[in-house]
Formats: structure tokens, C-alpha cells, sequence
């Protein structure tokens, strides 16, 4: 009875781990599971009185097919333009040159890498470039050459170009602050300092830790000068000073020249360095 009990036991539990392993390596697929494996269908492509075919089924193939380099859809070569794979074809054929389609830029079919100008407009890696991007010396926002004057990363340009000329009485070099003479004329920081046949000859400042002492020398006719309201310290050889308190710099000041009527002769502009 024992054995009996006992060879039964043994034959139920080795039924129940047979049916355990059984269940264990079925697997149903799932079509939204991660491991979900889609069959793929191959075909063997052929031209048949001008359509793409599977050769060994003689059936059309559907959809959007390259064979031989070139572009169909539904069997026939694609007409006008159109992208698949990343990949511009034009009448089937990848488009040749440059061209610009649903605003991405193409070279020869393939999506163009870094930067390139088209059209005057600036793209990269096939778009166009966002927000402000400074490329070979122009400015460009957005793809487009900025409009108007605008200052980026403190150099001036003007309509996306460097500018060379005089902006808001400061002059400009190639975008810069011009220091230097042209001339008769010194500048610095694009302020004219020194003009040699001027009634102000020359501004210069000096600054410590708390006073900037600013120097002026001017032409022999020349009374009285003053900075901003304030009249400024005559200390011989047409030389006048002033001391200011707390100048920041960068500070624009107003230098004023007058004769000995009072009338004045010249205003100058001087920025603090």
C-alpha cells in the first residue's frame, strides 16, 4: 500500500513539473511587447514594362520602395519631389546641387551637414539656425542676416555685417570701438581724444581708488572749459583739470569749450576708461 501511495506520488509530481517546464518555455507573442519580433517580408526586385515588381511573385510592390538608386511608389518611379529615408529624390531621382524643401537644405539628396549658407540664409545640419549664430564675420538670427544695427558680444553690425562708420557719435572699425588715429583725429574707445587743428586738443583721465582726475588741453583761444556744469581748474600751458569722485568705468562725460565772451567753441564726448 505504501509503495503503492508512494509510485503515485512520484508519477503526480512529475506530471505537475512536466507541465510546469511545459508552460515555462511557451511563449506568445505579443504584438505591443518590447521583444515583439514583426515578420518581414523579402522580395527580389525587378523592372517590368517600366514597373517595380517582385520577381519571383510577378506582383507590384506596394508603397515606397529604392531599388537601382532610384525612387517608386505603388511600382511606379515617384513624380516630384519627395523625401523617404531621409533622402530627397526628385522624379525619382535624388535631387542633384542644392535645394531647400519644407525648409530643410539638401546637397545632392542628403540632408546637409554643419553649417551652410543658402540664399543668404544660414543653416545647420539641414535647418535653419535658431536664435543669434555669428558665422564667418555675420551676424544671423534665425537663419536670416539680422536686420538693422545690433550689438552681439559687444562688436556692431550693421544688417548682419560688421560695421565701419560712426554710430550715436562713437566711431567703428570693422565692428569695434575704434582706438587709434585717422588723421588729425586720436580716438579711443570710438571718441575722438585729440584733434590736432580742434580748440580741444586732447582728454586723458587718470583714476585711483576713488577720484579719477580728468585732464583737458586745448588751443591758445581757448578761456574757460568745463566738464559737464562743472568749470574745470586752469593749470597753465592751455591745460584744465578736474577731479571726480566714484567715475565708473565707461562713464560718458561732456567736455565744453568757451573763449573769453563765453562763447562756445566745441563740445567733445569722452568715455571714461
Amino acid at each position: 500500500m505504501e509503495n503503492y501511495q508512494s509510485r503515485f506520488l512520484k508519477m503526480a509530481t512529475a506530471s505537475v513539473i512536466g507541465i510546469s517546464i511545459f508552460a515555462a518555455i511557451v511563449v506568445v507573442p505579443v504584438k505591443n511587447h518590447p521583444n515583439y519580433v514583426y515578420a518581414k517580408t523579402t522580395y527580389t526586385y525587378k523592372v517590368l514594362n517600366g514597373k517595380l515588381v517582385d520577381a519571383k511573385r510577378k506582383k507590384i510592390i506596394k508603397g515606397y520602395a529604392v531599388y537601382s538608386k532610384k525612387l517608386y511608389y505603388n511600382g511606379i518611379l515617384k513624380k516630384g519631389y519627395a523625401v523617404y529615408s531621409n533622402k530627397l529624390y526628385n522624379n525619382g531621382s535624388l535631387k542633384k546641387g542644392y535645394t531647400v524643401y519644407s525648409n530643410k537644405l539638401y546637397n545632392n539628396g542628403i540632408l546637409k551637414k554643419g553649417y551652410a549658407v543658402y540664399s543668404k540664409k544660414l543653416y545647420y545640419n539641414g535647418s535653419l539656425k535658431k536664435g543669434y549664430t555669428v558665422y564667418k564675420n555675420k551676424l544671423y538670427y534665425n537663419g536670416s542676416l539680422k536686420s538693422g544695427y545690433e550689438t552681439y558680444n559687444s562688436i556692431l553690425y550693421s544688417n548682419g555685417i560688421l560695421f565701419t562708420g560712426t554710430y550715436k557719435s562713437v566711431y567703428y572699425k570693422s565692428g569695434v570701438k575704434f582706438t587709434g588715429r585717422i588723421g588729425d583725429k586720436k580716438y579711443k574707445n570710438g571718441v575722438i581724444v585729440e584733434t590736432a587743428n580742434s580748440k580741444i586738443r586732447s582728454i586723458s583721465n587718470q583714476s585711483g581708488s576713488i577720484f579719477t582726475n580728468i585732464t583737458v588741453t586745448t588751443s591758445a583761444d581757448v578761456y574757460k572749459v568745463k566738464l559737464g556744469s562743472e568749470e574745470m581748474h586752469y593749470i597753465g600751458n592751455y591745460t584744465f583739470t578736474y577731479g571726480l569722485a566714484n567715475v565708473k568705468t565707461g562713464t560718458i562725460l561732456s567736455v565744453y569749450a568757451y573763449d573769453e565772451n563765453n562763447k562756445l567753441l566745441q563740445t567733445m564726448k569722452y568715455t571714461v576708461d
